[in-house]
């Protein structure tokens, strides 16, 4: 069985939380889409925020957009336990249209 959280940007920053997780998943994909690249500097970031506290939190991916479109990260294989939750963040200062999605399973 799959999941997949969705966040869509009409142009403002992203700043949106999958989870707390009901019950442990595994994180198999990020996937990311951009209408323009950004010409802006600028980092979008997936973070663990770790059930077991600030201390156990860890970025497990960021990028900086800067001339990037599309972002296609499959092999990912990351467990995830019953309260934990992703958190994913970018700016988005040249205000673009931009798709996140997280496959888990």
């Amino acid at each position: 069985m799959g999941y997949r959280h969705a966040i869509k940007s009409e142009g403002g920053a992203i700043d949106s939380t999958y989870g707390p997780l009901t019950g442990p998943q595994t994180l198999s994909a990020i996937l990311v889409n951009v209408n323009t690249a950004p010409t802006t500097s600028e980092s979008l970031t997936v973070t663990l925020d770790s059930v077991d506290g600030g201390e156990h939190d860890v970025v497990i991916y960021g990028k900086d957009l800067i001339s990037t479109t599309s972002v296609a990260l499959t092999e990912i294989d990351l467990r995830l336990d019953t309260g934990d939750a992703l958190r994913v963040e970018y700016a988005n200062t040249d205000a673009r249209i931009i798709g996140v999605r997280l496959v888990l399973k």
